[in-house]
Order: structure tokens, then C-alpha cells, then sequence
């Protein structure tokens, strides 16, 4: 299976990010594209990519440019290869984004040419880090490197919370893993015995999975656990719907 490299594009002009978004797409990247510094930030909590993109379009009202105020803030935030392409020309906004932590900056004029050679640059640089844990059971595929699900090709969006879940039954696959030891490893110990939050997140994982095509290999064991089964056998949604689904009011104390 061929995983497409996820880049997350962080770009306010409209313009710019319908442009660069094609551009990336059609050399074989999967792009997430936002349009604020929250959205930028909600992508990054939510997904790990491989590279992020922020190409910001005006300077900020205190004085510092958005390249500066939110490159810092994306670098606090990931710990993937992050790409400035700066508003204005010239050295100095280059040496300020270098410096506020990214790993590569490029002064307009942005060609076509060179951005995908410094795409492919940051790539090689990612492969040189040790070989990535895939764990793979029936049509899901976890990412352990890089904190990502992939079902057929299709990156699935998953909150901190649900990927950690997800983690510890993909590291057990097969094996029973009690309510408890979920709950303390997810969410502490102080968590142990609230079985609500289990439900919720069971919940949204297997809806998540069903809505990306796959089978849902996670099997309750009533008062006892769950288990993620090494093959997705049967049809969706039918590996033990106890406790599959949590309504709204139930997920509201879990939260990420």
C-alpha cells in the first residue's frame, strides 16, 4: 500500500491556498488546507503530517509578521518538517522565520520548481529517521512514527484521544485489553471505572472506520474489555455492538 505524504497548508490568501494546494496534489501529496492560525493548530492536534506549509499573506497589527507569530507556534506544535514561504522579499524575513524555528524558508517570488524541490528535500530528510511502525490489521494501517490511520489509501482524521485509544489496541491486537488498563493508560488512573468514556470513544472510533469503507475490527467483551481482532472479519459495525455507541449527552464529560 502506497501512503501519500500529508502535508497540512496553512495560507490566509484564498488564491494562494486553491494554488498551492493543486500544485502539491498533483505531485502525489494529500494536502490539508486551512485558513487560520486555529484551524492550522486544530489540523495539527487532530493529524500528523509530514510537512507543514505556512505561507501567511500581511504582517500582524503588533508589529511582527504572521511568519514569525505563528512559525513559533506551529514549531511548538509539531515536530514535522515545517516550510515558510514568506510574504515579503528580501533576507530578513527568511533569517526571522529560521529563527522562530523553521526548518526551511523561501522569498518570493515562490516558483512552481522550487517548491516541490524543497518538498522533496524535506521528504529525504524524514526518511533518514529510523524506519516507521506500521501496524496493520485488516484494512487499518497505524502509523506509530507518525501518530496516523490510514484505511485504502485515506488518511482518517482521529482527535488525541481517539489515537491514543486506538494505540494501545493496535500494540495488543489480539489479545483482550481490560477496561481498566485503557482507561488508566488513555486517560490516568484517576479514570479507572468510568466505563462512559470507553463507550463514547469505542463509539466514534468504529463510526469513523465505517464511514472510511473498512470493517470494524474491535470487539467488545462484555464486562471485561475490548480486543482489536489481528483480521477485519464480518461486516461493518457487526464486532459486538455493546457499548459501539455513546449519544452526545454521554460523550460530553469525555472530552479531548
Amino acid at each position: 500500500m502506497t501512503v501519500r505524504p500529508r502535508i497540512i497548508l496553512a495560507a490566509a490568501d484564498n488564491r494562494q491556498r486553491r494554488r498551492l494546494r493543486v500544485l502539491f496534489e498533483a505531485h502525489g501529496y494529500y494536502v490539508q488546507a486551512t485558513a487560520t492560525q486555529d484551524e492550522a493548530l486544530h489540523a495539527l492536534d487532530v493529524s500528523v503530517p509530514q510537512i507543514v506549509v505556512h505561507a501567511p499573506s500581511a504582517e500582524g497589527a503588533n508589529g511582527k509578521t504572521p511568519e514569525i507569530e505563528l512559525t513559533a507556534r506551529l514549531r511548538a506544535a509539531t515536530s514535522a518538517a515545517l516550510i515558510v514561504l514568506t510574504a515579503t522579499p528580501g533576507e530578513t524575513p527568511v533569517v526571522d522565520a529560521l529563527a522562530a524555528g523553521a526548518d526551511d524558508a523561501i522569498a518570493p517570488p515562490h516558483a512552481r520548481g522550487e517548491l516541490i524541490a524543497r518538498l522533496e528535500l524535506a521528504m529525504r530528510r524524514a526518511r533518514r529517521t529510523p524506519e516507521r511502525r506500521l501496524h496493520v490489521c485488516g484494512d487499518l494501517v497505524l502509523d506509530l512514527e507518525a501518530r496516523e490511520l490510514t484505511i485504502e489509501d485515506r488518511h482518517v482524521v482521529l482527535t488525541r484521544l481517539e489515537y491514543r485509544l486506538l494505540e494501545e489496541l493496535v500494540i495488543a491486537a489480539g489479545h483482550l485489553v481490560s477496561h481498566d488498563d485503557l482507561l488508566t493508560r488513555v486517560w490516568g488512573p484517576a479514570h479507572r471505572g468510568r466505563l462512559q468514556y470507553l463507550r463514547v470513544y469505542i463509539g466514534r472510533l468504529r463510526q469513523k472506520i465505517e464511514q472510511a469503507g473498512a470493517r470494524v475490527p474491535i470487539t467488545n467483551v462484555p464486562g471485561l474489555g475490548y480486543r482489536l481482532d489481528r483480521e477485519a472479519n464480518g461486516s461493518a459495525g457487526a464486532n459486538g455492538s455493546a457499548g459501539a455507541n455513546g449519544s452526545a449527552g454521554a460523550g460530553a464529560e469525555a472530552k479531548d
